[in-house]
């Protein structure tokens, strides 16, 4: 066999070295690329968007709600008139079939809604004392 050059040495020498950095940064790109790696890289970036958001519609939120403990000490009636038609708008509904109940021009057959004649009523309790 020949006896290896000083040049061949520090070749060898210099290709192991490139050959280990080569690995170590494959190593690298395969955890990177991993879909594991992926999925927390991209749920740990909603996290933090998600508790920016947050943070900021908190402060925007307390701002708001300032403003508002500020108008309604500044115009009660106004506050009032907004709550009160508020209110009437979340219960639309049950208001409307009231009116509709209470304004209703012929009354309904069944004798056991109209007034006075459920058996506990004072007009039917007195009917009865009559006979």
């Amino acid at each position: 066999m020949s006896v290896p050059t000083p040049a061949l040495l520090t070749a060898k020498a210099e290709a192991e070295r490139s050959k280990t950095r080569f690995m170590a940064t494959l190593g690298e790109v395969q955890d990177r690329l991993a879909p594991a790696t992926i999925a927390r890289n991209a749920w740990d970036g909603v996290r933090d968007k998600s508790e920016e958001v947050a943070e900021q519609t908190l402060v925007l939120a307390r701002g708001k709600a300032e403003e508002a403990i500020e108008f309604s000490r500044e115009k009660p009636a106004v506050a009032g008139t907004i709550a009160g038609v508020l209110a009437a708008y979340a219960i639309r509904k049950p208001l409307a079939r009231g009116f509709r109940r209470l304004f209703r021009k012929t009354p309904r057959s069944d004798p056991a809604r109209l007034p006075g004649t459920h058996p506990d009523s004072l007009g039917t309790i007195a009917a009865r004392a009559g006979d």
